[in-house]
């Protein structure tokens, strides 16, 4: 199996690939919209030890929100980790947070990006815990 950073830095490349297109379609929601989309988990079990796994909530959608994932065109149907978008809207204005998420050897690692004014949502690799998936 390779190894907690091997396996991280993956993540961080294919992140990389697609980080103008997430904020390209953020920006176009906000125009449409007035805010930031907000994407729920795109995984009911996260992506493991380094494996892709399939994107099957991707028609998931928080109630006050119409689109899905599939609505605002994310088509990565195997990523290395699972991603979900926290939106905010603050005194200091809106932004979003993606959330990154798997499993390594049955730990939880999560990285946060955050878009915006509020900077401390920003947060590296990390081991959360035990992962309940």
């Amino acid at each position: 199996m390779a190894t907690q950073q091997e396996i991280t830095d993956a993540v961080d490349a294919g992140i990389a690939a697609v980080w103008s297109e997430i904020e390209s379609k953020q920006e176009a929601y906000l125009v449409a919209n007035g805010r930031y989309f907000q994407g729920l988990c795109t995984h009911s079990t996260l992506p493991a030890d380094g494996n892709p796994a399939p994107a099957d909530q991707l028609s998931d959608h928080p109630d006050y929100q119409a689109e899905s994932w599939l609505d605002v065109g994310y088509d990565d149907a195997a990523p290395l980790a699972a991603l979900a978008i926290d939106q905010y809207d603050g005194d200091d204005g809106p932004g979003y947070v993606c959330r990154f998420s798997l499993t390594i050897d049955g730990v939880l690692w999560q990285r946060s990006i955050n878009v915006g004014p509020a900077t401390y949502f920003e947060q590296p690799w990390q081991a959360i815990g035990t992962s309940s998936q």
